[in-house]
């Protein structure tokens, strides 16, 4: 779908926020201000929570480091424990948010939509289990005080 004039897409909005399907008339901006600002408040908490989320994982591991780790083994392992604190973290954030919102919830189509909005982190997270498994091995025989040094073939 192209934006029309002025940056906007064409789009039916229904009464909860939601986009229905394309639509002449409807004006959809591509702004994502704009967006949310469109969105019920039960919508932007959820993007918000996930912003802050994004946030904190580039804090914990920024790419660059992901791609180059750090050289220093306590470096790399305090970004790896630090990452996964914050995956770990992530579906009881995600469950915590989406009940408050489903009770103050204005109707049925906006629970739903909060309750599939669970279901896909949760996917998300079982997707990524195996490679958080993997991640956690690595660590573990170096959280004892005299674990073995890192080495650099570890770190990849």
């Amino acid at each position: 779908m192209q934006p029309r004039e002025g940056g906007c897409y064409d789009a039916r909005v229904s009464p909860t926020g939601g986009v229905v399907a394309p639509a002449v008339g409807g004006v959809l901006p591509t702004d994502r201000d704009a967006l949310l600002e469109r969105s019920l408040p039960e919508r932007q908490r959820l993007f918000q929570l996930v912003r802050q989320i994004l946030d904190e994982l580039d804090e914990a591991a920024p790419w660059d480091e992901l791609y180059y780790p750090p050289d220093a083994p306590d470096a790399f392992l305090g970004m790896a424990a630090g990452l996964l604190g914050v995956v770990d973290r992530i579906p009881g954030r995600i469950r915590e948010l989406v009940n408050l919102l489903s009770l103050a919830a204005p109707d049925e189509e906006t629970r739903q939509t909060l309750e599939e909005a669970e279901f896909y982190f949760a996917g998300i997270h079982n997707m990524c289990a195996h490679d958080l498994g993997r991640l956690r091995a690595l660590l573990e025989p170096h959280d004892a005080p005299a674990a073995p040094p890192l080495t650099p073939g570890d770190r990849n």
